[in-house]
């Protein structure tokens, strides 16, 4: 019965842990619109790191000036329905970030870790997702 009990834990700390990989690492340079979940005292002249896990929670590292972290959110990573909408290898693609209730959507314009804040979609196809999340 111990027996058991110990490799049921073991295998449920190694799931829970899987969830944790690091699954995308963004950031959004300083000079970019600042995402609307930000506090007017976060809008530093640093940039802003954002890491998405596998389990799809996301860290945000706001910064200074100087690089130093001044403070962390977190949040939930989404790019349903948008992905849906275009092939992976298509650019730009457009992901949201979700903070304390407030969605905010991003553009990756190119391949790499850069992000910009956006309120447009290129394309048709996403207009009435972007309409949705405005709201």
């Amino acid at each position: 019965m111990k027996k058991s009990l110990v490799w049921a834990l073991l295998a449920l700390s190694a799931m829970s842990a899987c969830s944790l990989f690091v699954e995308s690492e963004f950031t959004i340079p300083s000079g970019s619109t600042p995402p609307k979940w930000l506090k007017a005292t976060d809008r530093t002249a640093g940039p802003i790191q954002m890491t998405v896990y596998t389990n799809w929670s996301v860290k945000i590292d706001v910064t200074d000036g100087q690089g130093r972290t001044i403070r962390t959110l977190s949040g939930r990573y989404s790019n349903e329905p948008i992905a849906a909408a275009r092939a992976p290898s298509c650019f730009p693609q457009y992901f949201i970030v979700e903070v304390g209730g407030i969605k905010e959507l991003f553009e990756q314009r190119r391949p790499g870790a850069l992000v910009n804040t956006t309120h447009t979609f290129g394309g048709e196809c996403l207009s009435a997702y972007v309409k949705s999340i405005s709201q």
